[in-house]
């Protein structure tokens, strides 16, 4: 799967806080049409040091994708969480030891050969939006109080718009934990050209709802900047927390032929917390050479290999037919010969250049043969 996107586009606001806690990879002013990756945090407010821990984790992660982007093309989990690993050892170092940990939300987007790879821990979501058919294809679950209330039936979707509690998460990324929190990841296969990845914290969901969002991005009447700046204009001056997000559009997407390793997330909504390692506190090199990781292969069936295997087998067919061919005429001399008379092998012996002296052999011995039976 080859998923070409436009240029992502990003705002980040600080609504009605002191400080700016919200961060994203890669910075706005440096996106570039072809990058994979898009990371958005957003550093727990109220918390020692939010913003550092945003920066930090978005920093680390979408630095270790680039220095381990895989050749092939096929984001794994494995892969990663080996990424996650090495983010959570980089907030370790930069714990300042408060009681009050600091600590901070992912959402991670990467467009790979095998389709959208996105994955979360907290309350900041993920769209993919269809304008086409205006309607949501996948939305992340937050991790927070009020959507399990409302997942277990204790609490209406309206109840939980104006829940005391709705900014208490239940997974978050901080330093130091003994069991440091896992993403919840999706692999996305259906992905068409004209969609929309939406990435954003919960600022821009204290006023946009699921459908104002699907109505802005299926305006025809309007661009992706349009649509960025109707996004903006519903949160700005209403919104008391920081707002941030990052708005992906889909280009096109076209389908390989492929071949992957079963290990490898391919399912349309494939979906697996895995158990995270305690990160050591080491920085590892971006050399490549010094990173071992495992991961399966994408195998492509090209044209000229298969023509190439061909001849070969063509090339062994016809070297046992002709073996096979010599045995036999050897084969068939050898009993001729058995059956032909001295006298005859004598004529036939002097026929051939260079065998006068075996006739002459071939003779004494038949005169002895004869004399013997005499």
């Amino acid at each position: 799967m080859d998923i070409k996107i436009g240029l992502p586009l990003s705002f980040s606001e600080i609504g009605q806080k002191d400080n700016q806690e919200d961060f994203v990879f890669p910075s706005p002013t440096e996106v570039k049409q072809d990058d994979r990756v898009i990371i958005l945090c957003d550093g727990m407010g109220g918390h020692s040091h939010g913003e550092v821990a945003s920066r930090t984790v978005a920093t680390a992660l979408g630095q270790f994708m680039k220095w381990h982007f895989p050749s092939d093309g096929i984001l794994t989990k494995e892969l990663f969480n080996e990424g996650l690993n090495y983010a959570y050892g980089q907030l370790n170092l930069v714990d300042d030891g408060a009681p009050k940990k600091m600590g901070t939300t992912l959402t991670f987007v990467c467009f790979h050969k095998g389709g959208c790879f996105c994955a979360h821990i907290g309350d900041s979501r993920i769209y993919i939006v269809r304008p086409s058919e205006r309607r949501i294809v996948y939305r992340s679950e937050d991790h927070s109080l009020v959507n399990d209330l409302v997942r277990a039936g204790e609490l209406t979707s309206e109840e939980a718009a104006s829940y005391p509690h709705k900014n208490v998460i239940t997974r978050a990324m901080q330093p130091n934990q003994e069991k440091p929190a896992k993403a919840e990841i999706r692999n996305i296969q259906d992905i068409q050209s004209g969609d929309y990845v939406f990435q954003c914290c919960d600022g821009i969901l204290e006023n946009l709802t699921d459908d104002e969002l699907v109505d802005i991005l299926s305006d025809p009447a309007t661009n992706d900047v349009q649509k960025l700046a109707a996004i903006k204009n519903v949160c700005f001056g209403r919104t008391k927390d920081n707002f941030t997000c990052y708005l992906t559009p889909i280009k096109s997407v076209s389908q390989d032929v492929d071949v992957f390793e079963p290990s490898t997330l391919s399912a349309k909504h494939e979906s697996e917390d895995d158990e995270l390692d305690a990160p050591a506190n080491l920085v590892p090199s971006p050399n490549k050479s010094q990173c071992v990781l495992f991961r399966p292969l994408g195998i492509k069936a090209k044209g000229w290999v298969w023509g190439v295997v061909i001849l070969v087998l063509l090339l062994l067919f016809i070297l046992v037919a002709r073996s096979a061919y010599k045995r036999g005429q050897q084969s068939k001399q050898d009993n001729v010969e058995q059956l032909i008379s001295p006298e005859k092998q004598d004529n036939l012996n002097r026929s051939i250049p260079g065998n006068e002296s075996k006739g002459v052999l071939s003779r004494k011995t038949s005169r002895r043969h004869r004399n013997q039976q005499q």
